[in-house]
């Protein structure tokens, strides 16, 4: 215990037992008792354990404080976590013969509000009090009921003194009880009048169709119970509530326009009223055929969406960068030669379908293919900064890294240019160690590029590819593939590229209720290879 002496930020402490470290240590002491004595300008300090004998501490001299003084109850610590607290009590003070006992605190009660009333603005309630004291705020516990007599019930979703009033309270009557609070006080409430809420108005889409086939368009009507009220038709993603890119349709009309395939939801709004059903969009789906996979996909391509099969062909854009030397692959996939082909003896046709060119200094080819850094291919390369400005057709063999481009006519600059014609077919033989590139643009006369002996680094190899690239990814021109033959032995077969995706109907579907969480799990099985599960509850 110490008394503190402290004028003009100039601090003394007088210890009891004389020193900070002579003293008695009060740490065990939940309960100690303070003194001040004060006599003339001599003010003594003391403690307590018991609240009936007191130890005297020092005294100072207190002259600076004159007459004009106050009493204080402090506390401080350097603590930061936890911090410790303190309780002061049973305040007296003793002049002379008179003790008088001094309350630290007192009941805070609060009168009632004279009275209240609520408004209804809209879908915006509102309160308003008359008699409220100084220094409140007022405070509103919201009921409804569905007639004004009751009986009435908390309204959970309304919070605050000017809530929004939702669909779900639509044609119900409210009101409010009003408190005016103060701290932890709080007064009686007093009850207002009720308001009744605008009844809920519905809508009702008239015999729906469940499916419109991607190209063709349906008519939605709706019946509104408010015969003035206007509709609006919305369409969106059934699984995400997104927008969707399956259909469109028109706002006012109601006409469905089917684009691609997917799941819609439509609807139907009218004021705070509202009505959906499903629709099918029906469009053929296709993937890659058997046998077909996806080598490298560029990485800037982050959609995933430069590769689409599709019933005329495999598409492929042209993404940053290729398969040229130490570029990064962009967009590459591979097959196999089919069995019953001589790997040593065939040839393989494909058209390349590139209405906008081949991108910024871009290509794309049909290639006999070891890995991104070993194969032999016949390309359409653009030799500009514009797509479709100039692009020559050329062999390319590349060995670990190492490029050597062979020309049509031998010569860049004044090979033919390939540059808006949107329909080159690109041709690739092995006969032995002989690799000839050729290519056409009608499909059936084909002009040879170059030819190349030394192929040993691909021989037994099987894989072919198809690849496209760009310089950058200013622009993403697209070419699509398909009309593939092999021929082999004398004879010449087609190889599908793409194929006719369709879908099962998921099997073990089941919905269990979890009573305790008050959630609902669906589940689902799928036969379809790659397939997933999607649920719309």
């Amino acid at each position: 215990m110490a008394m503190v002496r402290e004028v003009s930020q100039h601090a003394a402490e007088t210890w009891n037992g004389g020193t900070e470290g002579d003293g008695e240590n009060l740490n065990t002491a939940a309960d100690v008792w303070y003194r001040i004595v004060k006599k003339d300008t001599t003010i003594e300090g003391y403690y307590s354990k018991d609240g009936e004998t007191f130890n005297k501490i020092g005294q100072v001299d207190g002259a600076f404080l004159g007459d004009d003084f106050k009493i204080a109850l402090a506390a401080g610590s350097n603590a930061v976590s936890p911090v410790p607290f303190v309780t002061y009590s049973g305040l007296t003070v003793t002049s002379g013969e008179t003790v008088k006992n001094i309350a630290l605190t007192q009941e805070n009660t609060l009168p009632a509000l004279t009275s209240a009333s609520c408004a209804l603005n809209g879908k915006t309630l509102s309160v308003s009090a008359e008699g409220q004291s100084a220094g409140t705020e007022l405070a509103v516990l919201w009921e409804k009921a569905d007639s004004k007599d009751g009986p009435w019930t908390p309204a959970d979703s309304l919070t605050g003194t000017t809530p929004a009033v939702g669909n779900s309270l639509a044609g119900k009557f409210i009101r409010a009880k009003v408190y005016q609070k103060k701290g932890s006080a709080l007064s009686a409430p007093v009850t207002t009048a009720a308001v009744q809420t605008e009844a809920k108005h519905t809508v009702t889409i008239n015999t729906p169709a469940e499916s419109v086939k991607a190209g063709e368009n349906a008519t939605f009507t709706a019946t509104a119970s408010d015969e003035n009220a206007s509709i609006a038709w919305s369409v969106c993603d059934a699984f995400t509530g997104q927008a969707t890119t399956a259909a469109t349709i028109n706002e006012s009309t109601g006409v469905l326009s089917g684009v691609s395939s997917g799941l819609v939801l439509v609807t139907a709004t009218t004021g705070s009223a509202s009505a959906s059903t499903l629709v099918k969009i029906e469009k053929e789906a296709y993937g890659l055929a058997d046998g077909v996979t996806i080598a490298h996909r560029a990485s800037a391509d982050s959609s995933a969406s430069g590769i689409v099969p599709g019933e005329s062909g495999l598409s492929m854009a042209h993404w940053h960068f290729g398969l040229y030397q130490q570029q990064t692959p962009g967009h590459v996939v591979t097959f196999e030669l089919p069995d019953g082909v001589d790997a040593e003896h065939f040839s393989i046709d494909v058209k390349a379908n590139a209405p906008q060119g081949s991108g910024y200094w871009g290509a794309s080819g049909l290639y006999l293919f070891k890995d991104a850094d070993n194969y032999i291919s016949v390309e359409r390369k653009s030799r500009s900064n514009t797509s479709n400005e100039r692009e020559v057709m050329a062999l390319v063999r590349e060995v670990n890294q190492s490029a050597a481009e062979y020309w049509d006519d031998g010569n860049v600059d004044t090979a033919p240019s390939m540059a808006h014609i949107d329909n080159v077919w690109y041709r690739l033989s092995r006969d032995g160690s002989t690799i000839t590139a050729a290519y056409s643009t009608d499909g059936t006369t084909f002009k040879t590029i170059s030819s190349n002996t030394d192929t040993s680094f691909l021989d037994g190899e099987r894989t072919i590819a198809l690849a496209t690239a760009t310089g950058n990814n200013d622009s993403h021109p697209v070419t699509t593939f398909s009309d593939l033959s092999i021929t082999s032995n004398g004879e010449t077969k087609a190889f599908a590229l793409t194929r006719k995706v369709e879908l099962a109907a998921p099997t073990s579907v089941s919905v269990t209720d979890d009573e305790e969480s008050q959630t609902l799990h669906a589940s689902a099985n799928t036969d379809s290879a790659n397939g997933s599960i999607s649920y719309v509850w």
